[in-house]
């Protein structure tokens, strides 16, 4: 028997949209961005206004993509590491929104934390402002775009600002 919790995280895996209204807090009021957050194209591109939403969708985009797509790479890429770190901060927030209150430990032998209270496959086990790995195996990454920089991934998705 599949409990109430359960069946709503089986829901969210396949609605991002109503995943980043309920666990996010989004506002996905705006048409378009429910739309681009639901979107299974393999390709978009978002033409809208300034100040309407496109980083805050596209970071609440790439945490719901690496929570629910186990050992999945995510690449953000901008014309400068601190236009990039801008949306790899917005995803590391998106995270931290799952995992209230936050309570952090040491994890022996590495440089990096665990957040204790947050569902299963959405724990943190490295995090920088330049990345961060789930417990899944997935991996956000944000770099320049360069040619020295990007070199050598395999992503599953880029989001390219």
């Amino acid at each position: 028997m599949v409990t109430e919790n359960e069946a709503k995280w089986i829901q969210y895996e396949f609605d991002c949209a109503e995943f980043c209204k309920d666990r996010l807090g989004l506002d996905i009021s705006d048409p378009r961005i429910a739309s681009f957050l639901n979107s299974s194209s393999p390709e978009i591109l978002l033409l809208w206004s300034r100040q309407v939403g496109k980083t805050h969708a596209a970071g609440a985009k790439v945490t719901h993509a690496s929570i629910f797509t186990p050992g999945s790479l995510w690449l953000i890429v901008s014309a400068t590491q601190r236009q990039a770190s801008i949306l790899q901060r917005r995803v590391l927030g998106n995270m931290r929104r799952l995992n209230r209150p936050e309570t952090w430990k040491e994890i022996p032998g590495r440089d990096a934390e665990i957040p204790e209270d947050i569902e299963e496959g959405a724990r943190m086990v490295r995090c920088s402002s330049l990345s961060m790995e789930l417990a899944n195996g997935s991996e956000v990454v944000s770099a320049p775009a360069s040619p020295d920089t990007v070199r050598g991934y395999a992503p599953n998705g880029i989001i390219i600002d």
